[in-house]
């Protein structure tokens, strides 16, 4: 998944959370998607943090 794709899929993710949310203080921010991930992952949101670590893994294991 492109990182562009993963920016507009965070943007539809943060249209849903609440403004209260840290994951979505985290977003709005442009935190970086490990901290994102792990504040999803505190905040019950597994389905974020899953689609981050996915995305993160496959940024790893592609040559730059």
């Amino acid at each position: 998944m492109e990182m562009k794709n993963i920016a507009q899929l965070l943007q539809s993710f943060r249209s849903d959370l609440p403004d209260g949310s840290k994951t979505a203080a985290a977003i709005d921010r442009n935190a970086s998607w490990e901290e994102i991930s792990e504040l999803a992952e505190e905040e019950g949101l597994h389905q974020i943090a899953s689609v981050l670590f996915e995305a993160e893994q496959e940024r790893l294991r592609s040559p730059s």
